[in-house]
C-alpha cells in the first residue's frame, strides 16, 4: 500500500480505504475569472512535449493534473488550475486556500474499474458519499470517473466485461442518485483507455466537464440537462 492509500484509509477507516484501493487519481480544478489569450487556447494540450500514457494506479498523478489544468483553460477559454489531491485530513487548509482562489471549483477521482468491481465485493458506496460530503460543505462538485484498461480477449476477460458492465451502470445510477457526477456515457459508463494518453484523457475530462450538462452560468455543477459531450464520444468503448 503506497503512503497516500494509508493516509486515505486514516480518513476514511472501516471502508477498505478510498473506494476499495481503486483510485488512480484524485484531483482538484478551479476557474479564475481571468480569461486565456487565444494563443493559449490554440495550443496542443500536450504542448511541444511527447504525449505521455496514462499513470498505473500507483503512479504520480501531477502530470495529469498539469494536462487536465490545460485542456480545462483550451475548454473554458478562463485560467484553470489544478491540485492533486489524497483526501487527507492535513491537507484541508490547502484545499480551501485552493478553492478561495477561483470561482467555482470542482474534484476528479478516477477509480479503476478491475480493483472497484472485484470479487469479493467491497464497500465503495460508504466512502464515496463521504468524500461527495467532505467536498461538499467546501463547496467543491465531486465528479467521478471509472477506468478500464483491461484488452483481454479470452472468453473469462468477455464474462468480466459483462461483469463491469452491469456493476458500472449500478454505480452510474448511484451517482445520479446521490449527486455525484459520472463524466462517461450514461449507456457505457465505463471509459476505456487502452492506448490512451494522459492529453487525450484530460482533453476528454475538460469537454465533459464544460458540457451543458455539468457546467452552466459560470459554476460546475451536477445537472441532468443535456447529454454529456466528453468522455464517452472521445474515448473508445
Amino acid at each position: 500500500m503506497t503512503n497516500a492509500d494509508s493516509n486515505t484509509c486514516s480518513l476514511l477507516s472501516g471502508s477498505g480505504g478510498l473506494h476499495c484501493n481503486s483510485m488512480q487519481a484524485f484531483i482538484a480544478l478551479r476557474l479564475r475569472a481571468a480569461r486565456v489569450s487565444d494563443d493559449m487556447k490554440n495550443l496542443n494540450v500536450g504542448g511541444s512535449t511527447a504525449p505521455s500514457r496514462l499513470p498505473s494506479s500507483s503512479a504520480s498523478a501531477s502530470t495529469l493534473a498539469d494536462a487536465l489544468s490545460r485542456a480545462l483553460s483550451r475548454e473554458s477559454g478562463r485560467l484553470a488550475e489544478s491540485m492533486v489531491l489524497t483526501a487527507t485530513p492535513s491537507e484541508h487548509e490547502s484545499v480551501m486556500r485552493f478553492v478561495l482562489g477561483g470561482t467555482t471549483a470542482a474534484a476528479v477521482l478516477l477509480l479503476d474499474v478491475p480493483v472497484l468491481f472485484r470479487i469479493p465485493r467491497c464497500d465503495w458506496e460508504t466512502p464515496l458519499l463521504r468524500t461527495r460530503n467532505r467536498f461538499s460543505d467546501d463547496g467543491i462538485k465531486l465528479y467521478a470517473v471509472l477506468m478500464n484498461d483491461s484488452s483481454e480477449r479470452s472468453l473469462s476477460g468477455a464474462l468480466r466485461r459483462v461483469r463491469h458492465l452491469y456493476q458500472a451502470k449500478q454505480f452510474a445510477r448511484f451517482c445520479g442518485t446521490n449527486g455525484i457526477g459520472l463524466l462517461t456515457n450514461d449507456e457505457t459508463p465505463t471509459a476505456r483507455t487502452v492506448g490512451e494518453t494522459q492529453d487525450g484523457l484530460a482533453s476528454a475530462i475538460a469537454s465533459a466537464l464544460m458540457s451543458a450538462r455539468y457546467f452552466c452560468c459560470g459554476a460546475f455543477r451536477i445537472g441532468k440537462a443535456d447529454s454529456a459531450m466528453g468522455i464517452h464520444r472521445a474515448l473508445p468503448h
